[in-house]
């Protein structure tokens, strides 16, 4: 079967996030102003700050994954 989809462990989702935050207080108005916004930001992108965002958060990102679990499977045992 197909992995289970779990936006909490794709370290794109971080990176998304955070573009969404700046596209949001940006608000760009038709397509072509979008698509050069998503250029541009993309290019701008500082590749430190974009490891930290997905690469370096995958321990915190399993250790919420894990807590999160672990609560459920509490909820489901009282049941």
């Amino acid at each position: 079967g197909r992995p289970t989809y779990s936006p909490d462990l794709n370290p794109i989702e971080n990176v998304r996030g955070f573009l969404n935050k700046n596209l949001a207080s940006d608000c760009p108005r038709t397509p072509k102003e979008l698509t050069t916004y998503l250029h541009n930001w993309w290019c701008d992108l500082d590749i430190i700050y974009a490891e930290k965002l997905s690469v370096y958060s995958i321990f915190k990102r399993c250790d919420n994954v894990m807590k999160t679990l672990a609560f459920v499977n509490e909820l489901f045992a009282q049941c």
